[in-house]
């Protein structure tokens, strides 16, 4: 297999191993070897060899080219949350943690069956075996009531402060499983999705003036609790919502002058310097160049 698989809540790709620079993205990745080991490098400089791993969001990384495959998986953590994040650290500049324990041979050789003959079946595949090994739950679902608490990796991790110079990195706090984000967020942010999903979007900026007012709270309180609960800032979130608006019109259109338009973003230059940021590669690499991947997207 040799592709790059999209849907609205994930991105999968499987296929030969490649290089990156050193980059942190909103997403949560699961990697794992489709044979052998892979090697991940993060803050500390040492490279790590795994079989599986997973980068929480906001840690840095880079991925090595080597003679193996490997599958690299995109979740969006609003859209999941899992126990992993909250019982596992990632600290002293690692990139990632080792999960490698969670999967057997036939486990990765299920993932790959999932994804080397792609149905309409797929995605809920997937999900219910993610959820065998992470205890996933969809942000949806219903959840009990309690106090928010959180596990954060800070000091001498390996997260990208989202006050560092030129980043749009997620300062990682996971909420604990089964604690839901306060209501009067979760409506902003379906506010803000809804609207990046609509072709009115681009008539009008949604800010943070208006939705604090929404929902009845000052300026500065709003900000607060955003980041509180999301682990994002509300100027990130709105970033990662114009960068996967400006990937997902690429299913529509391969050229990436349009792409940036559809997304906001100032010029194709801005966007292609978000997505290194994000991804550690070029986008022309993900639009064009079908020698690497084979892009397909399942939007509907």
């Amino acid at each position: 297999m040799h592709q790059f698989l999209v849907w609205k809540e994930f991105s999968v790709y499987s296929g030969p191993s490649f290089s990156t620079t050193r980059h942190s993205h909103f997403f949560v990745q699961l990697c794992i070897a489709n044979e052998g080991e892979f090697r991940l490098r993060g803050k500390n400089g040492k490279w790590r060899s795994y079989r599986a791993a997973l980068v929480p969001s906001g840690v840095s990384h880079e991925t090595e080219k080597s003679n193996h495959d490997f599958t690299i998986v995109l979740l969006d953590p609003l859209a999941f949350q899992t126990e992993i994040l909250s019982q596992r650290n990632s600290t002293g500049g690692e990139p990632a943690i080792d999960v490698s324990d969670r999967f057997s041979a036939k486990d990765i050789q299920f993932i790959l069956s999932i994804f080397g003959n792609v149905s309409k079946d797929s995605r809920k595949k997937f999900t219910d075996f993610f959820e065998s090994k992470f205890s996933i739950r969809e942000r949806d679902s219903e959840l009990p009531t309690g106090n928010p608490r959180t596990t954060t990796f800070n000091g001498e991790s390996n997260i990208d402060s989202p006050s560092a110079k030129g980043s749009n990195s997620v300062w990682f706090a996971q909420k604990e499983p089964n604690i839901p984000i306060d209501p009067r967020i979760l409506e902003c942010m379906e506010i803000l999705s809804s609207a990046s999903d609509s072709t009115e979007s681009m008539k009008k900026d949604i800010s943070l003036i208006e939705l604090a007012s929404r929902v009845k709270l000052s300026a500065g309180r709003f900000r607060h609790l955003f980041r509180e609960e999301t682990n994002i800032t509300f100027s990130g979130y709105k970033l990662w919502l114009k960068t996967r608006r400006a990937i997902l019109s690429l299913a529509k259109n391969p050229e990436l002058i349009a792409a940036a338009y559809e997304g906001g973003f100032s010029d194709q230059a801005h966007f292609s310097r978000i997505f290194r940021r994000s991804f550690g590669m070029s986008p022309s690499d993900f639009a064009k160049n079908q020698d690497r991947f084979r892009v397909r997207f399942f939007l509907s």
